[in-house]
């Protein structure tokens, strides 16, 4: 198969460029367009050029008051505010600097952010604000001055198989990593037909999101307008939505009516997590929302019976009635069995404050967490470990967030390429001191990502790129951080992270 050589190709994930003014946890857009600037800068030989990779997540359709799990009639528009935005518009003008290079190549791939990005108008108008030349007259969204030139050193991985090349010897693949997380997989198929659809002036086939998307629209985009930190803390997932149980209450009953979506997007898997399948008869829409609560909540074995002594019954029954679940009556050592949610509904009906609750439900989950260590098997990993050839030296992932580089057997490597989003991390020493922590739970509670930032050393912001390069007849590769100075983008590598692959 034949794939085009690169001297050497840098890769950022997860950007998310879009959400409201006060809600956009992407703000470091001096130091991306630093470092596009840089790169544009770099020289290159004609004969192996630099390809700049912006792998999933770029900008995000999921962000904003107006947001759906997808919606091609009004992304065009959406596109446009987003470049358009002075938090974001910098880092456009960059990435058309630097398609201005003949030796650079620009790939955009998908995410499950920015699905809309592969559908054809979409496609165009960003071709449209990229392309143009910068003395070109007309606004950005005319088709007169695009340079066709610019155009041709473009290339788009939207049908999710990912992106690959060669450096040097090596082979490089460059997947999002939403492939393999249940979740958050993206439905190509469906996503094709819509884009035949909207060429041929057709009605669009229905739109079957996932569960990851839905959870995001239905239930997290409301409690991050009160809860903004349920965007930043890490590691997600389950652990995220116990620490929102934890946090808001009231957000219990509307984690319970995603169950029959969630079993529907997940399928078997979970149905298995939760003892729905192999059981006779059919299942109840009120078992299949019990269900998923306990799923979603870390629960595992079977599926609670709803009854009248149901806890979370009793709780939801307290915020009908705007009383607090906490005069709700002590719950008993059964009902936390029943719920198998590692006492975090338990909790919410103990006669202590919230601050409390929260610490202890965090306490639990992150205490002995190695999410931030760049050398931590994730789950990301493991699957696309198994997935992906021994031949391939490099394989490079998005999607988690968190920064890795990982030899893999057989001599090739792994990395991801973290987010240039923030990242909140809760060391056990700030969950073990309850003032230190009554100052983390002031700033959560405030209800903004500015009270975050102002909170010394609770957000993290950690401009990651994966670079891989060729020295001599070696190809190594390593994750670096971007930094600016007086000088412009400074690339300082992440200690004990250079891998040289050997496939």
């Amino acid at each position: 198969m034949g794939r085009e050589t690169f001297g050497e190709v840098h890769v950022v994930s997860d950007l998310h460029l879009g959400g409201g003014q006060g809600a956009q946890i992407f703000d470091q857009g001096k130091e991306l367009a630093g470092l596009i600037l840089q790169l544009a800068n770099q020289p290159a030989s004609s004969s192996e050029p630099l390809a700049l990779v912006l792998n999933g997540d770029v900008v995000d359709f999921l962000a904003g008051d107006d947001a759906l799990d997808f919606d091609p009639d009004h992304a065009v528009a959406k596109l446009d505010r987003i470049i358009a935005d002075p938090s974001f518009n910098g880092v456009f003008r960059a990435l058309s600097a630097f398609l201005g290079k003949p030796s650079h190549r620009l790939v955009i791939a998908i995410g499950n952010h920015d699905v809309e990005l592969a559908l054809p108008p979409v496609r165009w108008r960003l071709l449209q604000h990229l392309c143009r030349s910068p003395d070109a007259p007309g606004a950005p969204g005319d088709s007169d001055g695009v340079d066709e030139a610019r155009r041709g050193r473009i290339e788009f991985a939207l049908d999710g198989t990912g992106w690959s090349a060669n450096v040097g010897r090596t082979r490089v693949l460059v997947v999002h990593g939403n492939e393999v997380d249940d979740w958050n997989v993206v439905d190509h198929a469906t996503l094709r037909e819509v884009s035949e659809a909207m060429l041929a002036g057709a009605p669009y086939p229905e739109w079957r999101g996932n569960a990851g998307s839905r959870l995001v629209i239905d239930v997290m985009n409301g409690v991050k307008k009160k809860w903004p930190v349920v965007d930043l803390l890490k590691p997600e997932g389950r652990a995220l939505v116990a620490v929102l149980a934890a946090l808001d209450p009231s957000q219990l009953a509307r984690l319970r009516e995603l169950g029959p979506s969630l079993l529907r997007y997940l399928g078997q898997r979970a149905g298995r997590a939760v003892g729905l399948l192999g059981e006779e008869g059919e299942v109840s829409e009120a078992e299949q929302r019990q269900a998923a609560l306990v799923y979603l909540l870390g629960g595992a074995g079977s599926a609670p019976s709803p009854g009248p002594r149901n806890l979370l019954d009793e709780a939801e029954a307290q915020l009908r009635r705007g009383l607090s679940p906490l005069d709700v009556a002590e719950a008993n050592t059964a009902g936390a069995q029943q719920l198998g949610a590692g006492g975090v509904v338990v909790d919410l009906v103990r006669r202590r404050s919230p601050e409390e609750n929260l610490r202890e439900a965090l306490g639990k989950w992150l205490r002995w967490d190695v999410s931030f260590a760049p050398g931590t098997k994730d789950d990301t990993f493991e699957q696309l470990d198994r997935s992906v050839s021994r031949d391939i030296g490099v394989v490079i992932a998005g999607h988690t967030h968190l920064e890795r580089a990982i030899p893999r057997d057989g001599g090739g490597v792994y990395f991801n390429s973290g987010t240039w989003a923030r990242l909140i991390q809760l060391a056990p020493a700030v969950l073990d001191d309850g003032a230190a922590f009554a100052k983390v739970y002031a700033a959560f509670s405030h209800g903004t990502l500015a009270a975050l930032d102002q909170l010394p050393g609770l957000v993290l912001r950690r401009p990651t790129l994966v670079s891989v390069w060729r020295e001599g007849e070696s190809t190594l590769g390593e994750l670096r951080r971007v930094r600016l100075d007086a000088s412009g983008a400074r690339f300082e590598p992440v200690p004990e992270t250079r891998l040289t692959p050997r496939v």
